[in-house]
């Protein structure tokens, strides 16, 4: 008759204990409540600012978006971030894992789609401004897209993460038959609750969780190509606009007087075309209609449209330049193309990507007069409640 007599068992995949704090560690949490503080108040008031607006700009929609989406992740995702830092990823519960994930790799690459679409959206609008590509219905249904692939993408990787591990147990099992016992080692799977939120397989392979982190970066590396070569395009297209006006402006007439009997502009010039005088000018007499009241308001509305126009987009192109800083080592350490020994050192650098979601009100508040005048009526109206 064979019975067990004996059976005692060791787990493979125990939790590491919690990290002593040190230098690093305390940065980390000085920075990301830094980080929070400063980005909740900034997207706040670039929200309160834009919203007052009420335009019917495709502009206005996306950093309306870009704006509360920043916010959310400096109330929400960064707080979380230090939560999961402070007690190691030990939070006990399986729902909060998944959830901290997929907010996670859902705002934060919501962002950048945000940035490449807002790079679509100037593009489209100054080089291309009667083409009526872009409205603010079609710019609305590319938002509710690209929040739609950003919570899938969220959705696959939270699968992959949980605080229940499946776990190899080595079993020394006796086996008694009388007085003889024998000992036989067997190694069983068993599913573990180790409330330590870090990556598992029960529902995601690992294959399809590496295949998937290349795909999140391949995301990253287009919305980076799309912003980088549409702005290249854009600042080209306004340096040969820039340079077409001064080409016109150097052929207009040097000079003229008015017929105060004719009401009539009268412009001479000379004109280097063909010799007909010694010494190879002639003179032209140009006769034009002085342009209506209508006419030069439209006139000067048109100049200030463009010059808004152009600043915003230097703002914007300013906005791109921070976000691909931002993100860039950790991408880098993502990828396993920079390798830091010091795991929390290693995290410092990687979690500056939360710089750019507070550097866009900065951006904002000190490239844009129109954005700093409104402001100042906002707080003027907050302190003059009556007026």
């Amino acid at each position: 008759m064979v019975e067990v007599a004996n059976i005692s068992g060791h787990y493979a995949c125990n939790a590491s204990p919690h990290k002593q704090f040190n230098d690093e560690r305390y940065v980390i949490f000085a920075m990301l409540g830094f980080l929070s503080i400063t980005g909740i108040m900034g997207n706040a008031l670039v929200f309160a600012v834009y919203h007052k607006k009420r335009d019917q700009q495709t502009s206005t929609l996306f950093i309306l978006t870009l704006a509360v989406v920043d916010f959310f992740t400096c109330l929400v995702n960064v707080p979380l971030t230090l939560c999961m830092e402070y007690l190691d990823g030990y939070i006990q519960s399986d729902f909060l894992c998944k959830f901290y994930h997929f907010i996670m790799t859902s705002s934060v690459p919501f962002s950048s789609f945000i940035m490449a679409a807002i790079a679509v959206d100037r593009y489209v609008f100054i080089c291309h401004p009667f083409s009526h590509l872009m409205n603010l219905t079609r710019a609305k249904l590319i938002v509710v897209l690209l929040a739609a692939v950003a919570a899938l993408e969220g959705l696959i990787v939270c699968l992959c993460y949980g605080v229940t591990q499946l776990c190899p147990v080595v079993s020394e099992t006796g086996i008694g038959n009388g007085t003889n016992l024998d000992t036989k080692n067997e190694t069983l799977m068993v599913i573990l609750d180790t409330g330590h939120c870090t990556a598992n397989t029960f529902i995601l392979g690992r294959s399809v969780r590496k295949n998937f982190k290349y795909f999140h970066i391949c995301l990253y590396i287009l919305s980076l190509v799309v912003v980088v070569v549409l702005y290249s395009l854009l600042y080209k297209s306004l340096l040969e606009r820039r340079a077409k006006r001064q080409k016109q402006k150097a052929k207009l007439p040097k000079l003229s007087y008015a017929d105060g009997q004719s009401g009539l502009i009268t412009e001479e010039t000379e004109l280097n075309t063909f010799p007909v005088e010694e010494n190879g000018t002639e003179k032209i007499h140009l006769t034009t209609r002085p342009p209506t009241e209508f006419e030069r308001r439209r006139a000067m509305e048109k100049a200030r449209d463009r010059q808004a126009n152009i600043k915003t987009a230097a703002m914007l192109f300013v906005v791109a330049v921070v976000f691909i800083i931002s993100f860039f080592p950790a991408m880098l350490i993502t990828s396993k193309l920079l390798t830091i020994r010091n795991p929390d050192l290693a995290k410092i650098f990687f979690y500056f990507y939360f710089l750019n979601h507070v550097a866009n009100p900065v951006i904002y508040s000190f490239m844009n007069q129109n954005f700093r005048d409104d402001m100042r009526k906002l707080l003027n109206c907050s302190r003059n409640p009556s007026l």
